[in-house]
């Protein structure tokens, strides 16, 4: 009786949670018209929407999936640091490192220097021309020197001495010295300045040198008495072109550093300041005025005294007085 009752509460149990069946029989076979089979215990559960309780904690995330996850993306990203270096600075076969290419461009770094104080740099006023920017034009060349031939005279002195360097002949009180150029002379021969260039024509100031402990030099140690000057007031300079007649002006003993040696052609103001040292140191008073358009000769010879000393003789050309 109890296990009746027990059966019936259970079809009572299984008949609420399913519909009710309807049940055809077509052509000798038994359809389901409507309704759904009837659901066991097990499927019940099965199928129900699980239902969540409140106090019970949220289910935690597995630690060794964390783990996991976390070694795959470290692996990821060393894998991306490595594939980037690799393609941007390892070197590939047959090329060098960018690196070290990198660190061979860099410029040798300069030696520490001490400080020094920094220097203005003056700029020129506003339209002003510096000249820097403008080219330095070439100097012109000096024109080929014209051939002139020598008076016969001296022709024959070159054969008679063996000696071509022969240019001029000085008289002087009445004595006649040969005079060379670019060569040694004889003891009793004169010496013409190299500066001088007789073919251009006669040069402000020629220069002729006397030996010491010769003949010329005796001849200008006699200027130093004022009635020999006197009697001897001037001279003839015979070049290869031509003869000229000179008129002595001054007459001195100067030192080595005197500028009685200068031969080439001064600046206009320089040579006007010689000329005028010239006849102020003169011992006697000639009362020749000498100007920057006169040639003079000039005849040194150093002094017994000291080869710093010089006996010193000038004489300017003789003008030519016109009508």
């Amino acid at each position: 009786m109890n296990e009746n009752n027990e059966n019936n509460e259970n079809n009572e149990n299984n008949e609420a949670t399913r519909p009710e069946d309807r049940v055809a029989i077509i052509d000798g076979n038994v359809v389901i018209v409507g309704g759904a089979l009837p659901l066991s215990s097990k499927e019940a559960a099965e199928t129900a929407e699980p239902t969540i309780d409140p106090k019970e904690p949220p289910p935690k995330f597995p630690t060794t999936t964390a783990i996991i996850l976390f070694i795959l993306c470290a692996a990821s990203f060393t894998t991306g640091v490595l594939y980037w270096y690799n393609s941007h600075y390892l070197p590939v076969k047959g090329t060098t490192s960018k690196l070290v290419s990198v660190v061979d461009e860099q410029p040798e770094q300069p030696e520490p220097t001490t400080p020094t104080a920094p220097t203005e740099e003056i700029e020129p006023p506003q339209g002003t021309d510096t000249g820097l920017h403008e080219e330095i034009p070439k100097q012109p060349e000096p024109p080929p020197r014209p051939y002139v031939e020598p008076m016969p005279e001296f022709a024959v002195l070159w054969a008679e001495y063996e000696n071509e360097h022969i240019v001029a002949r000085l008289a002087i009180a009445g004595e006649d010295f040969l005079t060379v150029q670019g060569a040694a002379a004889p003891q009793d021969w004169l010496t013409l300045a190299d500066e001088v260039d007789l073919l251009l024509g006669l040069e402000h100031n020629m220069v002729v040198y006397a030996a010491a402990e010769s003949a010329a030099q005796g001849i200008l140690r006699e200027y130093l008495d004022y009635d020999f000057f006197l009697k001897h007031p001037d001279l003839l300079f015979s070049t290869m072109y031509g003869d000229f007649d000179w008129e002595i002006f001054s007459f001195y003993v100067a030192p080595s550093d005197f500028p009685f040696a200068v031969a080439e052609h001064p600046s206009e103001d320089e040579w006007g300041d010689i000329l005028e040292q010239f006849t102020i140191v003169s011992l006697y008073n000639t009362m020749l005025d000498v100007t920057q358009n006169d040639q003079i000769i000039t005849i040194a010879a150093p002094t017994e005294v000291s080869p710093d000393l010089w006996y010193v003789l000038q004489a300017r050309l003789l003008r030519q007085i016109t009508s």
